[in-house]
This record gives structure tokens, sequence and C-alpha cells, in this order.
């Protein structure tokens, strides 16, 4: 594995429903990720045209200093502005990790 890039760590949902990961617009540009294109996507908003980019997924969990890449050069979609975190996890992450839910609501994320 080559040298680590620039992590810019942020508050995410993690979305059993959404199909793709993704991350607002402003995340982007503190990557420096540039759109590679638009695509439509179709979300709680209705059916909408939006930037996409390339980038990495890292986790952490609580205030652990440190975090494991999940993902490598999978889409990001930008995510719409109205809603509240940076980010949402979609199935494209979470199907590569355990995730298990259980009767008393919690759930459990292994990577």
């Amino acid at each position: 594995m080559g040298p680590i890039p620039h992590i810019e760590w942020v508050e995410a949902l993690l979305d059993t429903g959404a199909s793709n990961t993704s991350i607002k617009a402003r995340v982007a540009d503190r990557l420096d990720l540039s759109p590679l294109g638009r695509r439509q996507t179709h979300s709680i908003h209705g059916l909408q045209s939006t930037n996409w980019y390339l980038g990495d997924v890292w986790l952490r969990f609580d205030d652990s200093p440190g975090g494991q890449r999940v993902a490598s050069e999978i889409q990001l979609v930008e995510l719409d502005q109205k809603v509240r975190v940076e980010a949402l996890i979609g199935r494209d992450v979470l199907c590569r990790c355990d995730f298990q839910m259980t009767k008393a609501h919690e759930f459990i994320l292994r990577l």
C-alpha cells in the first residue's frame, strides 16, 4: 500500500437504503476532488442530476485516533445540501463489512 492520502474526517450516517456513498460538495472541495461528471440520482428529495467523484472511504469509530480504508476509488455522489450530515455511507461500502442489526435496535459493524 502506498502513502496515506489526505484524510478528511467527517460525520457520516450509515444509510442501508442508499445504493451509493455520498459526500457534500464542501467535503469534496476540502479533499481537492474534482467532479468527474454528473449522474442521475434518486433520493428522498426526488430525481436530480448530481456531481460524482472518485475517492477512498476510511472508517473510524468513536474518538479513536486511526481508521481503516474500507474502499478505494469508489464513486462518491454529491450529497444534497439539505442533509444535515456531511456524508452518507451507502451499501457500496457497507457490503464490504459485516453488518448486523439486533432486535434491540442496535447494530454491529465489523471491518
